[in-house]
Order: C-alpha cells, then sequence, then structure tokens
C-alpha cells in the first residue's frame, strides 16, 4: 500500500491541467493578462510543486526516464513547427500581394482612370464611416487607401 502523500501526489498534477486549461481559455476569451490569469498560472506551478513535493522519486524519473526524453524531443519539434507557421502567417498577412484575378479585371484601375487621377489639380479625398465598436477596420481602411 502507498503512502499517503504518494497517493496525493496525482492531484497536483490535476490541478496544475485544470489551472492550464482555465488559463488558456480566459486567454483566448479575454485576451488580456488579468488576475484571474495570473491566478490560474500561480495555480499550474502550485500543483506541479505539490507533484513534485509529495512524490519526489515519480517526479525525478518522470523527467529522466526514457518517456521524458523522447516526449520533450517531440515537443520541442512541435514547438519548433508551430513557430514556423505563426512566423510564415505573420509574413503573408504582413506583406501580401494583392491580385485581381477576375476575368475582366474588375477591381484594377484602367490606365485613363490612373491618368485622370494624376491630371487632377487637388488631391482627392475619401471618407470612410465605421461603427466605433470595430476600431481595426479604421487603420486597415487607411492602410488600403494609402496603397
Amino acid at each position: 500500500m502507498k503512502p499517503l502523500k504518494q497517493r496525493l501526489a496525482p492531484l497536483g498534477l490535476y490541478l496544475a491541467l485544470a489551472a492550464a486549461l482555465a488559463a488558456g481559455g480566459l486567454y483566448i476569451v479575454q485576451r488580456s493578462f488579468n488576475l484571474p490569469l495570473q491566478i490560474s498560472l500561480g495555480l499550474i506551478v502550485v500543483g506541479m510543486a505539490a507533484f513534485a513535493l509529495l512524490d519526489p522519486a515519480r517526479f525525478r524519473a518522470s523527467l529522466t526516464g526514457r518517456q521524458a526524453r523522447y516526449g520533450s524531443n517531440a515537443l520541442i519539434k512541435t514547438l519548433a513547427f508551430t513557430g514556423i507557421l505563426i512566423v510564415i502567417n505573420h509574413l503573408a498577412f504582413q506583406y501580401s500581394p494583392r491580385w485581381d484575378l477576375t476575368e475582366d479585371r474588375q477591381h484594377t484601375l484602367t490606365s485613363e482612370t490612373i491618368e485622370t487621377l494624376e491630371s487632377l489639380d487637388q488631391a482627392v479625398i475619401a471618407q470612410a464611416f465605421f461603427a466605433s465598436q470595430y476600431p481595426l477596420s479604421v487603420e486597415n481602411a487607411r492602410k488600403m487607401l494609402e496603397s
């Protein structure tokens, strides 16, 4: 029969897992580093520390065993792959070329329109109206009009 400390050790892991899920959910929903998220992150550390203190032999074995080596290798590869995808996504979003692939080029300015705009004496003013609940759309419209 295992001592009481060793039987209670997995509860620390369960606490850490529940706190990690809560922290992930809070961050996805709120997108801010507020007090509930900080408490959840603290509970992850507390749960892992409780497991390490209550059953140090199993904690040591989980960090130094064969499964830990292969698991850490898989984790590093997963993080590297995710990082590469994030960088590619950022670059594609930031520097995306715009092509008019319609059959009759209906979204492309004709040469006559460009000549007319260049021959104007005054600057062209574009006005756009947005709802206040979408502040990012104002910046996106400004970037689109300036390009």
